[in-house]
């Protein structure tokens, strides 16, 4: 099965969910104070939640949902009001995905399950917002996450690179933190994204 972004930072997502008697107990993202002193708190008000990131590295939102053709042939590009994504990468970074968070809107309020099989689509192709191996689990902050190791399509070489997802419900809202695994490394990348995922909170 695959998993489509509707953004500029799309990516196919193929499940690479681990069997329960493989999968380890997952990591308790904890904030790591040396590196995150003096972080930069990135806030919205329509999603109604924030998180902090390093000032080295840059939250870009993403807006794209879809692109329609019109009689003509003439393409054009349908956006949305709030954030479909964001894309978190070290500034100077231009290689692909390193950390996203992806926001799917569940307005009837279905669970991860419900709404994972209603928008995937007959080919298989669906936001995988739900499996059976995934780990419950609290994030500091105490909000309620699962946790669950997944692989992305790389567009080869290489073809399949790893990556771990927290997936968050709340507000009519899902949230689903990616973080996207290279062999070549990124300095601090698990330390970041642990810290992100900490420090995520709805405003009140």
């Amino acid at each position: 099965c695959q998993q489509t972004l509707g953004s500029s930072a799309a990516t196919d997502c193929k499940s690479g969910f681990y069997p329960e008697n493989q999968l380890t107990s997952p990591p308790q993202p904890t904030p790591t104070a040396d590196l995150t002193a003096n972080w930069k708190t990135y806030t919205n008000s329509d999603l109604e939640v924030s998180f902090e990131y390093p000032t080295s590295w840059t939250a870009t939102e993403n807006f794209l949902i879809g692109i329609d053709i019109d009689p003509s042939g003439k393409k054009i590009n349908r956006y949305s009001k709030t954030p479909v994504s964001i894309t978190i990468v070290p500034q100077g970074h231009t290689s692909g995905s390193v950390i996203d968070v992806i926001i799917t809107e569940n307005p009837k309020n279905l669970s991860l399950k419900e709404l994972d099989e209603e928008l995937t689509g007959p080919s298989g192709m669906g936001p995988q917002l739900y499996s059976p191996e995934a780990k419950s689990l609290q994030t500091e902050l105490g909000i309620s996450a699962y946790y669950q190791k997944c692989t992305i399509d790389g567009g080869g070489p290489p073809e399949i690179i790893d990556c771990e997802q927290y997936t968050i419900s709340s507000k009519q809202k899902v949230f689903q933190f990616r973080n996207v695994i290279y062999a070549s490394g990124i300095p601090d990348q698990q330390k970041v994204f642990d810290h992100i995922v900490s420090t995520f909170k709805f405003l009140e």
